[in-house]
């Protein structure tokens, strides 16, 4: 379920606009919306490359090709 708050922040407006433009967003609240969302899916990218590096070296002979 997704809950949806009403927040009063204070940003730098050049910033926003800037993020806006670089991510397509229509809007400011979409652009927040996916920036908050590509920090969450960058920090959950490296915490599956610190597993995968934790299982030690790959064999590249095991690999289908």
């Amino acid at each position: 379920m997704v809950r949806v708050r009403k927040k009063t922040m204070l940003l730098d407006q050049a910033l926003l606009d800037q993020a806006r433009r670089l991510l397509g967003a229509r809007n400011d609240t979409e652009a927040v919306k996916q920036a908050l969302e590509e920090v969450v899916r960058r920090q959950r990218f490296i915490e599956g490359l610190e597993r995968l590096a934790r299982l030690g070296p790959i064999d590249t002979t095991r690999i289908d090709r």
